[in-house]
């Protein structure tokens, strides 16, 4: 199994997409390195758009080049 599908899978990430979809706060806390993007592109795959907010531009780079290589996406 994929590990976007198993993330997907878990109940830690099940929790917190429900949470989303019901318009309630919810954090994604614990997530270190490449996790975070991890976490983004399977959010992606449930919602039309997703902002993200980063300290400085070259982190922002950084999470979107890794969000394309979890995907598989432009």
């Amino acid at each position: 199994m994929e590990i976007l599908e198993l993330l997907e899978n878990s109940a830690y990430f099940k929790e917190r997409l429900s949470a989303l979809k019901n318009n309630r706060k919810t954090f994604f806390s614990g997530l270190i390195g490449s996790a975070k993007s991890a976490v983004l592109a399977v959010l992606a795959g449930h919602f039309k758009n997703i902002l993200v907010i980063t300290g400085t531009s070259l982190e922002a780079e950084s999470i979107r080049e890794e969000i394309r290589s979890f995907s598989g996406r432009e």
